[in-house]
């Protein structure tokens, strides 16, 4: 029999794969593909669109308590962010929503939001990245700036396990476990692959 899933470190690792996604796209981003606008649009250049993510974290936390923003960075409304301060200031606040949701968890703190529910606002604010991440690689492709497949079809949609380490995990386990755990492996595969839209495939 299987032992019980840890929840609280699974929503820690999927914040984690979510954020991996975004420094992912941010690393891939053009340094033109900053400045891209939606076409026939006077909406956000990409550079405002991810500052706009960190600044909706920011907002969420300070729901929470101010002190839970102190020390983090803000961008100006006017100027043009600049890669390494975008990196640096996701970071920061990833951080600072893993502590949040650490605190909610373990009942230390009630959220002032999701009706104190914290997995409800994980869910929430992985929604918003990827919903930005999506529109973020249609707007360089607009500009002639594709995402290259790694990027596009694998680094954003990475579950933050190698084929590798999950070979050496499986291999380590008895016969009967190993079986187990190569039909359960093929069985998700499959199930993923009828999942994806077929133009991702």
């Amino acid at each position: 029999m299987e032992e019980p899933r840890d929840l609280a470190a699974d929503a820690l690792a999927t914040w984690r794969v979510n954020d991996r996604g975004n420094a992912t796209l941010l690393r891939a981003v053009p340094r033109k593909g900053l400045a891209a606008r939606p076409a026939g649009s006077r909406g956000r250049v990409v550079a405002k669109v991810l500052a706009h993510r960190h600044h909706v974290r920011l907002a969420w936390l300070r729901v929470n308590g101010p002190e839970r923003v102190a020390g983090l960075p803000r961008f100006s409304n006017v100027a043009q962010p600049a890669r390494a301060d975008l990196a640096r200031a996701f970071k920061a606040s990833g951080r600072a929503v893993e502590r949040l949701r650490a605190d909610a968890l373990a009942g230390r703190k009630r959220l002032s939001s999701f009706k104190g529910n914290p997995v409800r606002f994980l869910a929430y604010l992985v929604a918003h990245d990827a919903h930005h991440r999506g529109q973020i690689a249609l707007v360089l492709k607009q500009h002639g700036m594709k995402l290259p497949d790694a990027v596009a079809l694998r680094g954003l949609w990475s579950t933050g396990t190698s084929e590798n380490r999950e070979r050496r995990s499986v291999a380590g386990r008895s016969p009967l476990r190993r079986s187990r755990a190569v039909v359960a492996q093929t069985r998700v595969s499959r199930r993923c692959a009828a999942e994806t839209p077929p133009r991702l495939r």
